[in-house]
């Protein structure tokens, strides 16, 4: 937060931290590694929202996303992480593999219950209505078009009108 994410050096969390930037590099390999893990929550632990409506399991799982990239720390760290990730493969497969991977399967887990009730047409995408979100919320925390308070309910009719559609 005090400089940024492209003042953040492996050599200035070392000498912060007490450990040397060898212990760092083992750990971590690489400066956007050590800052996405660190601002970023584990998603693969959160439970997937079953409460018998798609608005509402939906609306769980943009709360959540919606809270998540608000922070102020990550608000500011994830357009330069972005452009990092999307410039080498080996970080953005590690990317998708820890954060991206738990949340589609829970975002698809979702869509598939809604489906099964008769509340989505079958071959709703649930990662397209994943990856809008998160670019939305993105766009729109950096610009700051919508207040926090009316980013959720805004996507969630955008997205259940959508898909309805």
């Amino acid at each position: 937060m005090e400089a940024g994410y492209s003042g953040v050096t492996l050599e200035a969390v070392a000498k912060r931290s007490g450990a040397s930037r060898t212990t760092l590099y083992q750990w971590w390999g690489s400066c956007a590694s050590l800052v996405e893990e660190a601002i970023l929550s584990d998603y693969g632990e959160w439970p997937v929202p079953d409460t018998g409506c798609f608005d509402d399991d939906l609306a769980e799982l943009l709360e959540e996303i919606v809270n998540e990239m608000s922070r102020p720390h990550v608000a500011r760290a994830l357009p330069a992480l972005t452009a990092e990730v999307q410039a080498n493969p080996e970080i953005k497969a590690g990317l998708r593999a820890r954060y991206g991977d738990p949340m589609t399967i829970r975002w698809r887990e979702v869509f598939e219950h809604a489906v099964a009730r008769g509340e989505l047409p079958a071959g709703s995408d649930a990662e397209a209505a994943l990856q809008l979100t998160i670019g939305a919320v993105l766009m729109m925390t950096q610009s700051n078009i919508l207040p926090r308070k009316k980013l959720k309910p805004y996507l969630l009719s955008v997205l259940v009108h959508g898909l309805a559609a």
